[in-house]
């Protein structure tokens, strides 16, 4: 596409940047470059905790807890940046929000 105007970073989910900043470019290479445009990032924190227990000398118990976006922070997707698309701009999607496993196992 053309870059017709400066790019405001608006960084809401509807409208992620001003999309009047660009235009078509019909029959032409648009002017505008590589890397203009900063998708939203990602802030992942994962954490684990576990616990061994011995039953004598021989036999233990490990119990596990793994928490992946531990403080479920919202990570979007990536921003739809075809002109052409009526959802030019907007961010469609959301990575995945917190997931916890539980797990065990018995040495012996």
């Amino acid at each position: 596409p053309n870059r017709v105007a400066p790019i405001h970073m608006v960084k809401k989910r509807t409208q992620w940047f001003s999309t009047s900043s660009f235009a078509d470019s019909i029959g032409q290479f648009g002017n505008s470059g590589t890397g203009v445009l900063l998708g939203p990032g990602i802030i992942n924190f994962d954490m684990a905790a576990m616990k061994n227990i011995n039953f004598g000398q021989r036999t233990s118990f490990q119990f596990r807890a793994e928490f992946f976006n531990a403080f479920n922070h919202t990570n979007f997707g990536y921003v739809d940046t075809g002109t052409d698309d009526g959802t030019f701009g907007q961010v469609l999607s959301a990575h995945a929000p917190r997931e916890i496993q539980f797990g065990g196992k018995f040495y012996f």
